[in-house]
């Protein structure tokens, strides 16, 4: 199973990594959904787990999970400043994510250069790449569900002499739950898949310790945040859309117009779809019921992450790019179970990942070039360094769509999350009418933008993105663009 190329592919994906992370780390992934997770985990800092959705002091309401800005409160106790918190919780989802493929490719029978091959691909993609230096909690969710997998799978060739363990592959499915609601497609998948290969023992001892678990997670925080994160989650469900458009969006495919946009995402999908169909020939071929057990269980696991992935990129304001990161790892986890468990189509399957690492590396290095090219100028980092300061020293409230500037600035982030805000106030008049009149009254001596709402592509997004038209239109009436000192900033002042 060894290919000598292989130290070679694994050296040149972490080489551009590595400075990948480098160059990116000047910020310029970052982004308003960064600045909410960096806000969260500043409000951890300050002792407050979950906000209320209005205060005297600002708006709540997020529909996040909170084990990645837990961590990244932590490092902020320890000393760290937002932005640096931010890099360390990222750096830290890599090294997870990493140990816990190797480790799932090592507990099938792997060796430890395929393991380390398969490690270097799951973060060789652009889609996992660009969603840890954006600061983000998907990479993290899925890290954990393949360190749930990799306990769960490890015992799967009973004569390779290893036992599954339950506990720690419940232990770590709660862990990405505790990271991200959706994540829970995962572990759901693998149990139906583990019930379809006649592992009903086995389904029924994960089964158990997640739903214990799950409600041991819910519990904890509900206690701690004195009931603020069940309302939160409550006013943002579903992001403001409905069983109807959810459909909709499925039966256009959305899913598939996705890889169109992506030669490398067509890839894995044919590689993925050509590894289950190879299993379920050969075990036709040799009448071998272990072989349909293992093709269904991949089958159940690749099918349910894609449909997770389809209703996930349903749903209203999902970025496409972030929600596709645990889909690729699941693809990575059906070809190394298949070439672990079928060792005949071994050598083929390490040369397809091989090819996909180099691709998804070169495609990165494309990215960091663009990213190179782009990076700010001195001019532009002066600009920036003065917004900063101007936002440190306002008067009053900032009103800023982004919660970045202000959590840099370490400014008391008024607004933590203006999609929530939308969604909330589709249900909660009496939040859009206390924002309405404080925007009537000028309270805030600044209201700082990514767009200009007064162009057709702002027009197009308030409405349905973030903030919501009608309270753009007050901002409008009583503020007026002073200046647009970065490509995403636009600050307006009152009249």
């Amino acid at each position: 199973m060894e290919n000598r190329p292989v130290p070679i592919v694994i050296a040149i994906a972490v080489g551009v990594f590595a400075v990948h992370a480098a160059v990116a780390s000047g910020g310029g992934y970052l982004n308003y959904v960064s600045g909410i997770w960096l806000a969260l985990g500043n409000d951890l800092q300050h002792g407050v787990f979950y906000r209320e959705l209005i205060t005297e002091s600002g708006y709540g309401g997020t529909r996040y999970f909170p084990l990645f800005f837990v961590v990244i409160g932590a490092f902020m106790r320890l000393g760290a400043s937002a932005l640096a918190a931010g890099w360390l919780a990222s750096a830290l989802t890599a090294i997870v994510l990493t140990s816990g493929m190797y480790t799932l490719v090592r507990g099938l029978g792997g060796t430890r250069m395929i393991a380390g091959l398969f490690a270097a691909c799951a973060i060789s993609s652009y889609f996992v790449q660009q969603t840890l230096f954006e600061v983000r909690a998907d990479v993290l969710a899925a890290a954990l569900n393949v360190w749930g997998l990799a306990f769960l799978l490890r015992g799967w060739d009973p004569a390779a002499g290893r036992r599954a363990e339950p506990t720690p592959s419940a232990i770590c499915f709660t862990l990405a739950l505790a990271a991200k609601v959706t994540s829970l497609a995962i572990p759901v998948a693998a149990v139906a898949g583990l019930i379809v290969a006649g592992r009903l023992r086995l389904a029924t001892a994960v089964s158990w310790r997640l739903a214990a678990g799950g409600v041991v997670f819910l519990a904890l925080v509900h206690w701690t945040s004195d009931g603020r994160a069940i309302e939160s989650w409550r006013a943002c469900m579903f992001a403001g859309g409905d069983a109807g458009g959810t459909f909709g969006s499925i039966l256009d495919g959305y899913f598939l117009q996705i890889t169109r946009y992506s030669h490398l995402l067509k890839a894995l999908l044919a590689l993925a779809a050509g590894a289950i169909g190879v299993a379920m020939w050969r075990a036709a071929r040799d009448r071998s019921a272990s072989g349909w057990r293992s093709a269904g269980f991949i089958a159940t696991l690749f099918a349910g992450a894609t449909g997770a992935t389809a209703l996930l990129l349903s749903s209203p304001g999902t970025v496409p790019s972030n929600q596709m990161v645990e889909w690729v790892l699941i693809v990575l986890v059906v070809l190394a179970f298949l070439a672990l468990v079928q060792p005949r189509l071994a050598r083929a399957v390490v040369v397809a990942v091989s090819v996909v690492t180099l691709w998804a590396s070169w495609q990165d290095v494309a990215r960091l070039r663009q990213t190179w090219e782009t990076r700010p100028t001195a001019a532009q980092a002066a600009d920036r360094e003065r917004l900063l300061a101007r936002v440190a020293a306002a008067p009053g409230p900032v009103l800023a769509e982004s919660p970045l500037w202000p959590v840099v600035a370490s400014r008391e982030v008024y607004m933590l999350d203006p999609f929530a805000l939308r969604v909330v106030m589709q249900s909660r008049k009496d939040i859009e009418r206390d924002l309405s009149g404080r925007v009537e009254r000028r309270m805030f001596p600044m209201v700082i933008l990514q767009l200009d709402p007064e162009t057709a592509i702002g027009q197009s997004y308030y409405p349905h993105v973030n903030f919501g038209w009608p309270l753009m239109e007050k901002i409008l009436v009583n503020y007026r663009l002073e200046s647009h000192p970065l490509k995403d900033v636009y600050i307006y002042v009152p009249r």
